[in-house]
């Protein structure tokens, strides 16, 4: 496509902020606030608004992969990036489904996949 491969501005607005006076708020937002409000969002209430679970899946997976790419620059890297969301956003979901619509399940998950990503950020990166 003719694209460097690149962090998606979302990626790249947490890794800023991680290095900045801000690691405590950005770590307990994106460990525990974001993935608290994306949740009840994004499974809680797109399930509750919808009744067949598999529209309701894929309505949550592109809302949930859409409102991590508002800030990409253009359609390419935002399709190129947004994989990671979309896949991220389905997982989510199909668990809330498994689970029975148990919140918990996809928060919990939610929460270890934000905090190992701000691990190996502050860490490994």
């Amino acid at each position: 496509l003719g694209v460097l491969p690149s962090i998606s501005l979302n990626q790249l607005t947490i890794e800023n902020s991680l290095n900045s006076n801000g690691l405590l708020f950005m770590v307990l937002s994106a460990v525990i606030l974001g993935p608290i409000t994306e949740e009840l969002i994004f499974r809680k209430a797109i399930f509750g608004l919808i009744k067949k679970p598999y529209v309701a899946l894929t309505v949550s997976t592109l809302s949930f992969g859409l409102v991590h790419l508002l800030s990409e620059q253009s359609i390419t890297t935002a399709i190129i990036n947004g994989i990671s969301y979309f896949t991220m956003g389905l997982v989510f979901g199909l668990i809330y489904i498994k689970y029975e619509k148990n919140i918990f399940a996809p928060l919990l998950v939610h929460i270890l996949s934000n905090a190992i990503s701000i691990i190996a950020i502050l860490f490994i990166l």
